[in-house]
């Protein structure tokens, strides 16, 4: 019980006056994904697609190929990219990036490649997501952060219904514009790293870029209406998006 009033006391301090530091930021995984439908030509042309990849990105490799999916992987200087795509749609994503530059072209050559050997024309969905993440010293911090957003009333009374210590928190919605749509999640976490080692001597393993108490900030940008090939373009999608969501999180704590 006691713990519990500790533990709210910290909530309470933390709620007053508290705003995002939007340099404080990591980017966790970044997610750009097509979908389309009628890419029968997948089962013809995974290799040429591959092959031609190769000629601009030499250090990317197959890791699997079936008759319902392939998934490449580009190893560079930073963190590795990864490339799936089937017959009805193809994504790319990286975690904790560096920066954008690499990503953003290398994903604006796959999806042209796949486009031209699938001979896809047109898109039913467009999106790019952004993991997030606000590290924070304790879990009340992240609770507070949710709370600032006015879309959650955490009460004491009410979570001591369920236990003395509150460990995590997710708020989750789905808006809809005129041509685009957010699916938002917001989540207070307190987790933990597991990493299997296997090997009779001792390993040290540096992982300074995992946060253990933070706040996932989680936004997916996706267009609602079918989008003519012509008309995207994957490198002003994805830098907009970046823009728009770093703006959105500002308003919205």
């Amino acid at each position: 019980m006691e713990y519990f009033k500790k533990l709210w006391y910290k909530f309470l301090k933390a709620k007053e006056g508290q705003t995002i530091d939007i340099d404080k930021l990591v980017l966790e995984r970044i997610i750009f994904e097509i979908r389309y439908t009628h890419g029968y030509l997948y089962w013809d042309n995974c290799g040429k697609i591959w092959r031609e990849l190769s000629l601009k990105w030499p250090n990317i490799k197959l890791d699997e190929v079936d008759t319902s999916k392939a998934r490449l992987t580009l190893s560079k200087d930073e963190t590795p990219i990864g490339l799936g795509f089937s017959p009805n749609k193809a994504d790319t994503t990286q975690d904790y990036p560096r920066r954008l530059n690499t990503y953003v072209e290398f994903t604006s050559d796959a999806i042209q490649n796949i486009c031209k050997y699938l001979e896809i024309d047109s898109f039913t969905r467009v999106g790019n997501r952004f993991h997030y993440i606000y590290p924070v010293k304790e879990i009340s911090e992240a609770f507070s952060l949710v709370s600032q957003t006015g879309m959650v009333d955490l009460k004491e009374e009410k979570l001591k219904l369920f236990g003395k210590e509150p460990r995590g928190l997710t708020l989750k919605f789905t808006v809809h514009g005129k041509d685009m749509g957010y699916n938002v999640a917001l989540s207070a976490l307190s987790r933990e790293l597991n990493i299997e080692v296997f090997t009779p001597y001792r390993t040290k393993i540096e992982t300074p870029w995992f946060v253990d108490k933070c706040l996932l900030i989680d936004i997916d940008r996706f267009t609602l209406n079918p989008v003519p090939l012509d008309a995207l373009k994957c490198d002003e999608f994805i830098l907009s998006t970046e823009r728009e969501i770093k703006k959105t999180i500002l308003n919205l704590f």
